[in-house]
């Protein structure tokens, strides 16, 4: 029995010094309990996404975001939003927000360098609490420019100003002292950091209901009709959206950064001048007119702000294997995101001057390097 306690004393202490000396109970960034996914790199299969046999790599650092930086401090761009700027089922080098530091790389003669915390289910509601629990407890962050990519997730909420609803991880943690001290241990442990790390390596597969596979390569298109393009949109629902993004360009401002806020749509939907044609019929429209409301909400706001404001929705031009649902891109897809979001950028002298970039002749990105391989 002694040799029992002994033996069990000796590995306890082991834990214990190994926690110490590993761990951020002492040292590293302080997350607390809230239940956010950093030290953690995920591998896993997106055959059933991207109807081909591939491996990609989803890793967050100590800060939970998702990037190649130096430190902090040297973070040129930081990328908000929802599941479509998380992209967890986009490699670490193929999200459009690397692609966005690698383009603006490429035709400067510094180093842009962009940190992603996109979040899966994120809307205005999530990135104020972003602001006000996640973001100050990254050491020296100061970016120059916080692209807000917004609109999807928010179309979710309704008229409440100060709606509550969060991300799942984070809505449910409440205030429930258990779960909170277990999203405790979870930020801090060393042995539990490197038990994720070891389920990520050996986990083949990540099935998600909201990330659901769609064959666009075959897909029934409605036909084209008119564009039901930005109506009156007063009700309340959009005006507490208006709200909300203007406490987030406040928050934004008060990191000395310079607010950019870009639009969204669905990747279900094709435009063509005043035209417009929706994936399986009209089945879509009702999401899709509140989507506009939310984009037109957005514009107003940048338009009486004289903010920096990049109408994406009606900008770009998606094609058959951008997507392999109806919201999330393909590397193929995000490429295109990230060179749209490139050459708006590079076309704002104002926007030029704040991330210190001395162009070179050429200032338009490369075209898509993505194959056809990727198409779905």
């Amino acid at each position: 029995m002694r040799i029992i306690f002994f033996n069990a004393l000796f590995v306890l202490v082991g834990v214990v010094i190994l926690e110490i000396i590993f761990g951020t109970w002492i040292k590293g960034p302080d997350f607390g309990a809230m239940p956010l996914q950093k030290n953690l790199t995920l591998y896993f299969s997106v055959e059933d996404s991207y109807h081909g046999y591939r491996f990609v790599t989803n890793s967050r650092d100590s800060y939970a975001l998702r990037g190649d930086y130096p430190s902090p401090e040297r973070i040129d761009i930081l990328t908000i939003g929802g599941s479509t700027t998380a992209e967890k089922m986009v490699d670490d080098r193929e999200t459009w927000s690397h692609l966005l530091g690698e383009k603006l790389t490429s035709i400067s003669n510094t180093q842009t360098y962009v940190a992603n915390a996109g979040v899966d289910g994120q809307s205005t509601v999530g990135h104020l609490w972003s602001f006000e629990n996640w973001f100050p407890k990254i050491p020296g962050l100061s970016p120059k420019l916080v692209i807000v990519y917004v609109g999807l997730t928010d179309t979710l909420i309704g008229g409440d100003e100060d709606a509550t609803w969060l991300p799942f991880p984070i809505r449910h943690l409440g205030n429930d002292a258990y779960l909170e001290a277990k999203q405790f241990v979870k930020n801090h442990s060393a042995l539990f950091h490197l038990y994720r790390v070891i389920k990520g390596a050996v986990k083949a597969k990540i099935h998600d209901a909201s990330h659901s596979d769609i064959d666009y390569k075959n897909a029934s298109w409605g036909p084209w009709g008119k564009d039901p393009y930005r109506q009156d949109c007063e009700e309340d629902q959009y005006q507490a959206y208006g709200s909300r993004l203007d406490k987030v360009v406040q928050n934004i401002r008060a990191l000395k950064a310079e607010p950019v806020l870009i639009t969204q749509i669905y990747g279900s939907v094709r435009k063509r001048g005043g035209e417009i044609r929706y994936l399986g019929g009209d089945g879509i429209k009702p999401a899709l007119v509140t989507l506009e409301c939310i984009n037109k909400t957005t514009i107003d706001y940048c338009e009486t702000k004289r903010l920096s404001c990049f109408d994406l929705a009606n900008e770009i031009s998606f094609e058959v294997g951008d997507h392999y649902d109806t919201t999330h891109t393909t590397p193929q897809g995000s490429e295109r995101i990230a060179t749209a979001i490139a050459d708006w950028i590079l076309d704002d002298r104002g926007l030029v001057a704040s991330l210190g970039i001395v162009t070179n002749t050429d200032t338009k990105v490369s075209p898509l390097r993505c194959t056809s391989s990727l198409l779905i």
